[in-house]
């Protein structure tokens, strides 16, 4: 009786480090998921603000190419000059993770807007005259 007693303790206390065990693999796993997302965003953060301060370069490289080369071409230029401006200001062990993060359209849409918000104001003239 004494042994079949033992071999269920011993037994029980495995199980039960095994599922403390399992349980704490969880609770890792998850906080650095929440760290990795958390990190994810804050680079997401810093290269939006980036992005908004050299889109009026990548616009005037497209104007350099005028003439020379179609507007799709122009577009995908004055895009490939942000991100390389971009990716100039982090790290360089940052770069491979800011570079696969960068959302191509976003930026040409970005691009676009402030394009016609320029020909807006362009065409847009006062009409009170004294």
């Amino acid at each position: 009786m004494n042994v079949i007693t033992t071999v269920l303790n011993q037994f029980g206390g495995n199980i039960i480090n095994l599922v403390a065990v399992a349980l704490a693999g969880f609770v890792v796993k998850g906080i650095s998921a929440y760290l990795v997302k958390g990190y994810r965003y804050l680079i997401k953060k810093k290269m939006a603000r980036y992005i908004a301060q050299f889109i009026p370069n990548g616009i005037a490289f497209g104007e350099l190419l005028k003439g020379v080369k179609p507007n799709e071409e122009r577009l995908v230029q004055a895009v490939l000059t942000v991100q390389n401006l971009v990716l100039k200001m982090f790290p360089e062990r940052l770069r491979p993770t800011v570079d696969k993060l960068f959302d191509e359209k976003a930026i040409a849409r970005e691009i676009e807007r402030q394009l016609n918000k320029e020909k807006q104001e362009g065409l847009a003239k006062p009409t009170m005259e004294k």
